[in-house]
């Protein structure tokens, strides 16, 4: 630069200055690139966390809470609920082998016991389970197998006032709370009885029956005045049901 002022005959003030508007220069350029690379660096470390929040999905982070969102009920809510369907159908049923439970929620089809895999072949017809069985139905279902092996299907709504029951207790007492877990408790004991009960009114006295026999025994509590509003059916049928019980010495 002096050179050239020598040469050029510039004012001696003039080199100063384009030094320093040449710094100025190169701080902007230099200030730019670093943000740049900033920038770069920044977008590298996200690509490497998000390939790792993606591999969570199968071992841990973000993809294990959803799954656990999804799971409403634990396996401890699941046997609860085996136990006290298995109680209600014990009290219909004195000779029963063995007891499955196909319980449905919004996300997920629950067996207890495990079953054989889908599709398999057992020794016995009905030792697995088809497509047919994945099948939600709007109310309690239950099968009788070989006249001694109970299949009871219970739709998501059903099954989630019967974990409230179960939640309620203790493990060993089932506790209802309310009239439509009990509604939903007596409409799962009526179908175990009309799994080989043709006729309604013997099978409507059979659950209520059952019920009252596991109030009696303490594995379940039901409130008096809740009580008293079973068994659920028509006027008619309820009043024939409460006086064969009543005669029995139930009530």
């Amino acid at each position: 630069m002096l050179v050239l002022s020598g040469i050029f005959r510039w004012p001696s003030l003039v080199p100063p200055l384009v030094g320093a508007f040449t710094a100025a220069l190169s701080f902007v350029f230099l200030r730019r690139a670093s943000r740049e690379f900033e920038t770069w660096l920044s977008n590298i470390i996200s690509v490497a966390v998000g390939s790792g929040e993606d591999e969570g999905d199968y071992g841990g982070g973000e993809g294990m809470e959803d799954n656990d969102s999804d799971e409403e009920y634990d396996n401890e809510d699941v046997f609860l609920v085996y136990y006290l369907v298995s109680n209600i159908a014990r009290e219909v049923y004195g000779r029963l082998k063995s007891i499955e439970m196909v319980a449905f929620t919004d996300d997920l089809v629950l067996f207890y016991p495990e079953p054989f895999e889908l599709g398999s072949e057992g020794e016995d017809e009905g030792d697995y389970y088809s497509d047919a069985d994945l099948d939600e139905p709007d109310e309690p279902e239950a099968e009788l197998l070989d006249g001694d092996k109970l299949v009871v299907k219970l739709p998501a709504k059903h099954f989630a006032q019967l974990v409230k029951v179960v939640q309620g207790g203790d493990g060993e007492v089932a506790v209802v709370n309310n009239e439509e877990e009990l509604r939903s408790l007596y409409r799962v004991a009526k179908a175990i009885a009309e799994a080989d009960i043709n006729d309604e009114g013997l099978a409507s006295y059979s659950a209520y029956k059952a019920l009252l026999k596991m109030i009696r025994s303490s594995r379940l509590s039901v409130p008096e005045q809740l009580k008293d509003l079973m068994p659920f059916e028509s006027r008619d049928l309820r009043r024939r049901v409460k006086e064969q019980v009543m005669e029995e010495g139930m009530i």
